[in-house]
């Protein structure tokens, strides 16, 4: 992966003219702009999806641990396999438990989307995750450009034809990145999670990041969260009228990645696809919840501790009944937990939902939730439930647990 260098751009002879009417799309910032959440270090995904993992042969093919390895025992060059997303989705949110972050679920419609609008919808899901609007949608533009920065397996240019604004400093409002892989999910924790020094430029993912004070450490992060003060990029975190362009290419057998951000002169201009349009499919009351706590609080609530999977009982006692017992060791101030019910697994395609249980006083740090549930009346299908366990601040943390049946 490579940087997204304005600055050399600029040097370039790259100038931006402000052009429309005045247009205010930082209405709740004051200068100095917050700068993105940046972790400490890098995150080894968990599970590795970077690793096959024990393989054994079955049958005619290869059966990997690795869900996303083919049977012929290599790497895809695309997948959108649902046990492969679930692999790489479980990844994303062991990361985010460790940066007290929420943990992502996906729309149900997830699978019906294109390579584009995934990238876009994952941005969105990072941006809102930490407490920032969300783009308003993609571009046609935007999108022809950041297709041509993957078919050239590069970082995207900006596009020619958007009129851009700029930045609450005064920095040209864009951004990008570039990453290769066989799935949206695994571009997107590489960008997010594994963007610092790993240690020697060998366990490096970005080539931009040449050592641990190398200017372009972490920066697809910043960039995709729409603030890089290194490379003065001037989209901003808390921009409410920025639009995006994605683009995917099959180049040498590799899956090639863009995304660029542009932050419109002007009121936005007209989009192919719209984060308005996409809400519906998420489960009732995930992005209300998603965007509870925001980074540019004057005070941060405390954050509980995620229930581990292994702490959370799980039993479809009846085919219309479920009950999940959880347990959250440490935690204080637990108020309310609530239950969202899923068909299949991963917690992707809601049948029910919340359920809510307010938790009596006493600071409980485990207790039981249930509920019937009419619409689990497919006894073939496997069921999944999101357990969300919430104090007295409002902040939440929740675990998405496969559900048994007794």
């Amino acid at each position: 992966m490579t940087g997204f260098n304005l600055c050399q751009r600029m040097a370039l002879g790259f100038v931006v003219l402000v052009l429309g009417t005045v247009f205010d799309p930082y209405p709740s910032v004051s200068s100095p702009v917050p700068e993105a959440r940046i972790p400490t270090a890098n995150i080894s995904p968990s599970p590795n999806f970077l690793d096959s993992g024990a393989c054994a042969m079955l049958g005619t093919g290869i059966s990997c641990a690795n869900p996303c390895v083919t049977t012929a025992g290599s790497w895809p060059d695309f997948t959108n396999d649902p046990s492969c997303t679930d692999y790489l989705l479980s990844a994303i949110n062991n990361a985010r438990v460790t940066l007290d972050e929420m943990p992502m679920a996906l729309p149900s419609n997830w699978f019906s989307l294109s390579p584009p609008e995934q990238l876009f919808v994952l941005a969105n899901l990072e941006r809102i995750g930490l407490g920032y609007p969300p783009y308003l949608g993609l571009n046609a533009m935007l999108s022809a450009a950041a297709q041509i920065g993957a078919q050239d397996a590069k970082d995207p240019n900006p596009a020619p034809d958007f009129r851009m604004g700029s930045g609450p400093n005064g920095d040209a409002g864009l951004g990008g990145a570039w990453s290769e892989g066989f799935n949206a999910l695994e571009a997107d924790y590489i960008w997010m999670y594994d963007d610092g020094w790993g240690g020697s430029i060998g366990a490096t993912a970005n080539i931009d990041c040449s050592s641990a004070t190398a200017a372009g450490c972490w920066g697809h992060r910043k960039e995709l969260l729409g603030r890089d003060p290194v490379y003065d990029l001037g989209v901003g975190l808390e921009c409410t009228t920025c639009e995006m362009g994605a683009g995917y290419a099959l180049v040498d057998g590799q899956g090639q990645w863009d995304d660029l951000l542009e932050l419109p002169a002007g009121a936005p201009p007209a989009m192919t696809f719209t984060w308005a349009s996409e809400v519906q499919y998420f489960a009732t009351g995930y992005l209300a919840q998603a965007t509870m706590t925001s980074p540019s609080s004057s005070t941060t609530p405390s954050i509980l501790r995620a229930p581990a999977t292994a702490n959370v009982r799980k039993l479809i006692l009846r085919p219309h009944f479920v009950r999940v017992s959880w347990s959250s060791p440490g935690t204080a101030g637990v108020v309310q937990v609530k239950l969202f019910t899923f068909k299949g697994s991963g917690c992707r395609t809601p049948v029910g939902g919340p359920f809510v249980d307010d938790v009596p006083p006493g600071d409980p740090s485990n207790g039981t939730i249930s509920s019937r549930a009419p619409d689990w009346s497919d006894t073939r299908s496997a069921y999944s439930a999101d357990v969300q366990v919430i104090n007295a601040s409002g902040s939440y943390v929740s675990s998405c647990v496969l559900l048994g049946r007794s």
